[in-house]
């Protein structure tokens, strides 16, 4: 139709988390005990179809053993498998950005297990129609409207390789845990930047047989280019690990050498600002209005907070010496009240220490945590917390072991709004005419000369020719008077 518009209202739309358990099965040729197991997972790839994606995942499970000589050694299995995650939303052309953590591992036997935790977002299409001129014999009201509407940016990588020196010198690596986080992106003419930090916590035995971890931190940046992006575009951002190898360099017991290959997807929402007709009526005839309900992003808010978690673990058969942890998993669930939101979970990981007894114990630590976290009001209609353990440290303290944990939570939420607007309108029935030759009309509190125009049946011209002494915007309690012509 000529007198609509018809306006982009993409919307973002978050994939609620997925669990999916994988297992896998150790051949343990020499029969070592198993002391302690972590995992991490990759995305490696995925498909997006018509109502589901499907996603290639990589999961890597880390064993640690003692040997007799007092050593520790570890192997690897890798497993790869394709998961669907369900969402009717989804067509094959959407944009998607995807996450996966590890949140819970255990083993029994030679069978290992890790439960996988799949989330993200996407990009849904959506048009609004709207009215934005009247019909011929038809008084209009228009008013402004703006509609946000979300859109994908091009997804960038970066392939970082860093150099590390570790405190002491390394016999052995037994652990580490990589992770990356953005702390700021900004937006520039036809490109964005990225900043951000890479954090790798190694858990190693020193030449000397003892163990210890070392947080080994760098920072990046990169920018990627976007013709769609101007400097006051506004754009999020999120990062994934695809890969991360560390290993020591040739030769030298201290030198460590991390190559990482980073992931970027990101979302650029613009406002589309217009007049639509929100009112009409006709002298002459009624009007039958078309009114739709349509859901559109209002806003979309981020907020982060470093944390640091302390709490005391008891080990089991008491300690003589602490060697140290494995990587963390993490599970945690969120709710929100009254412009904040609580964020509880559990961090699991594999402690491993010498006992009273002088054996080797790899025990199951479990570290609940609740965060309370101030939140803009806008964020409360879907959120999605994503926490990072940065580092975990330990001391030993009597029989008891001091845990100190330090996170950052980044909390990503987007509220909906729905709007009632005319897409439509035609001429109905005919009036009948009234036969008053004057009306009185006291205006109530909160019309406007609209509203008194309409209800007269009259334009607003006319209103304004014979009550020129009325002041506007109207108050409430004003006389206006119409003097209308009688045909004989």
């Amino acid at each position: 139709m000529e007198n609509q518009t018809n306006i982009v209202a993409n919307r973002k739309e978050i994939l609620d988390g997925v669990l999916f358990r994988k297992r896998a099965e150790y051949r343990n040729m020499e029969n070592k005990k198993i002391l302690g197991v972590s995992a991490q997972t990759r995305i490696t790839g995925y498909e997006t179809l018509s109502g589901a994606v499907k996603v290639d995942l990589r999961t890597i499970f880390r064993l640690l053993f003692r040997e007799e000589d007092g050593s520790f050694s570890h192997d690897t299995v890798e497993i790869e498998e394709t998961e669907s995650v369900v969402n009717t939303k989804l067509q094959s052309t959407s944009f998607v950005c995807l996450d996966a953590v590890v949140t819970s591992t255990s083993h029994m036997g030679s069978t290992l297990q890790a439960t996988i935790e799949v989330s993200g977002w996407f990009i849904a299409e959506n048009e609004v129609s709207l009215l934005n001129a009247c019909i011929p014999g038809v008084y209009c009201k228009t008013e402004p409207i703006k509609v946000e509407s979300t859109d994908g940016i091009c997804p960038g990588g970066l392939t970082l390789t860093y150099t590390d020196e570790s405190r002491m010198n390394i016999k052995s690596l037994l652990d580490y845990c990589p992770k990356a986080v953005i702390t700021n992106v900004f937006a520039g003419s036809g490109s964005y930047r990225i900043e951000g930090d890479v954090y790798i916590r190694i858990l190693a035995q020193a030449e000397d047989g003892q163990c210890f971890s070392q947080l080994l931190t760098h920072s990046f940046s990169t920018e990627v280019a976007e013709d769609k992006i101007s400097a006051d575009s506004d754009i999020d951002v999120d990062v994934s690990l695809k890969s991360a190898e560390l290993s020591l360099a040739d030769g030298d017991k201290r030198m460590l050498i991390c190559d990482v290959v980073l992931s970027f997807c990101g979302s650029l929402t613009k406002v589309t600002e217009t007049e639509t007709v929100v009112d009409a009526y006709s002298e002459t005839n009624d009007v039958v209005i078309k009114k739709e309900e349509v859901t559109v992003n209002e806003a979309f808010c981020l907020r982060a907070l470093r944390e640091k978690i302390s709490y005391k673990i008891a080990p089991n058969n008491g300690i003589n010496e602490l060697f140290g942890f494995l990587c963390p998993s993490i599970e945690a669930s969120y709710s929100s009240n009254n412009g904040s939101v609580a964020i509880e979970g559990i961090i699991e990981t594999d402690m491993l220490y010498l006992s009273a007894a002088e054996a080797t114990v790899g025990q199951k630590a479990e570290i609940p945590f609740k965060v309370t976290l101030p939140i803009d009001y806008k964020c409360e209609s879907k959120m999605q917390p994503k926490i990072t353990i940065t580092n975990i440290t330990a001391k030993l303290r009597g029989g008891e072991v001091d845990v100190l944990v330090e996170m950052l939570i980044t909390i990503k939420g987007i509220s909906d709004n729905t709007l009632s607007i005319v897409s439509g309108m035609e001429m109905g029935a005919e009036k009948e005419d009234n036969d008053f030759a004057v009306s009185l009309y006291i205006v109530r509190s909160g019309e406007t000369l609209w509203d008194v125009a309409k209800a007269l049946n009259v334009s607003e011209d006319v209103l304004l020719g014979q009550n020129s002494d009325v002041p506007l915007p109207l108050q409430g309690g004003e006389r206006i008077i119409l003097y209308k012509g009688i045909q004989e």
